[in-house]
């Protein structure tokens, strides 16, 4: 085996995590969750609601 001279670089992880951003802010999951409540649909099935709001 050969010795490379010098300091070696690390590779990046080829599945390191991302950090992603929240769908909806925390004002808009709330009024989704009182949507829910009131129509007595999951919170789910309420989103396609909130779609086009962004």
């Amino acid at each position: 085996m050969q010795e490379i001279k010098g300091e070696r670089t690390r590779k990046t992880r080829s599945n390191k995590r991302h950090w992603i951003r929240p769908v909806l802010s925390v004002t808009q999951n709330e009024c989704l969750a009182r949507v829910s409540y009131i129509t007595d649909t999951p919170m789910k099935d309420s989103l396609n609601i909130f779609a086009g709001v962004r």
